[in-house]
């Protein structure tokens, strides 16, 4: 299976089950001396835009809507942490 449609199914599932997958991107800024850490727990905004019509089709015009108001609130579709070293 082509990578993009093993990380569309993996996006799809965090539309149908928020928290179940959780990405997370470590970066290391060593000017700072910390490690920020991004924690996604929905696709992006772009991802759910791009597949607007498909997503209609599973989820309904309702749980959509839902659905773009949560990834583009912040304090909902991720988390940032930093981390001293």
């Amino acid at each position: 299976m082509p990578s993009q449609q093993l990380n569309d199914i993996l996006l799809l599932l965090q539309c149908l089950i928020p928290g179940l997958l959780i990405s997370r991107h470590i970066e290391e800024l060593p000017t700072e001396g910390a490690l920020w850490i991004t924690s996604r727990s929905l696709p992006g905004a772009d991802w759910i835009m791009a597949n607007e019509a498909k997503l209609h089709d599973i989820f309904g015009q309702e749980y959509y809507r839902q659905l773009c108001k949560a990834v583009n609130d912040p304090k909902m579709s991720f988390l940032v942490e930093k981390e001293l070293k």
